[in-house]
């Protein structure tokens, strides 16, 4: 396979893909967006919000702003970060703040209870945030304005939008989130449920539920994503419960 046909085959597999149909992935250890390598960013980041954190060096990568900020520059001390549009959301023990990476000035982020678990940031700047008791909220961090975000049916009280990777997208640019709910813990126990969901405005649509663990291969159209249960491979399709096994080991 030629260098050009292995960059392909990456591209295929981006661990990135914006609303305006842009992509970033890794070619070879770099971090590639577009055609333009950020030769600050390696293998070893991992998401943060709309952004990466990198380790080695020690820093953040702002998608929004297509810069890439050192940690020491900021001088951010044991703070969780999550990159969004304008302010950064961060964390230090139960306590969010704004801050804003250009200036290095913080700012309150309203709406919080300091037990809410951040879940994913949208593209419009809102916080998803899980809190207990009341379910998944979209959080407006500079106005406090909370919105409940309805679970699926199978989901209620626990599902949780994926944390801390990626944020997956159909190829219209519609986000996508895993959901999961452990009721192995619950009395007396159900099933572990997993499900992929679109975002449609403040809605979720999503797939039909899998008794187990499952990873996302692709969404090959804007209606159904390809997963995968360590066993087989499924096409689900949101706003249906149907299941359509493609691929099982044999």
């Amino acid at each position: 396979m030629t260098e050009e046909e292995c960059n392909a085959a990456r591209r295929e597999r981006p661990v990135w893909r914006f609303a305006d149909g842009r992509i970033a992935w890794f070619n070879g250890a770099r971090l590639t967006i577009g055609d333009v390598e950020v030769p600050e960013l390696r293998h070893g980041c991992y998401p943060c919000g709309l952004g990466l954190e990198s380790g080695t060096p020690n820093g953040y990568y702002d998608f929004g702003r297509e810069r890439y900020f050192a940690s020491r520059a900021l001088g951010l001390r044991g703070e969780r970060v999550w990159i969004r549009p304008g302010a950064w959301l961060t964390r230090k023990r139960e306590d969010y703040r704004l801050f804003d990476p250009d200036t290095k000035a913080f700012a309150p982020a309203l709406g919080f209870a300091g037990e809410d678990e951040v879940c994913a940031i949208l593209d419009d700047g809102r916080v998803a945030a899980f809190r207990r008791g009341e379910g998944m909220l979209l959080v407006a961090p500079e106005t406090g304005d909370l919105t409940r975000l309805a679970m699926p049916p199978g989901f209620e009280g626990g599902g949780a939008l994926e944390r801390f990777r990626a944020p997956a997208r159909t190829p219209g640019g519609r986000r996508v989130f895993m959901l999961c709910k452990d009721g192995r813990i619950e009395s007396p126990p159900t099933p572990y449920l997993s499900a992929y969901a679109r975002l449609d405005g403040d809605a979720l649509v999503a797939t039909a539920a899998v008794e187990a663990s499952i990873s996302l291969l692709g969404c090959p159209t804007d209606d159904t994503v390809l997963v995968h249960d360590g066993r087989a491979i499924y096409r689900l399709r949101f706003g249906s419960d149907v299941k359509e096994e493609i691929w099982r080991v044999r």
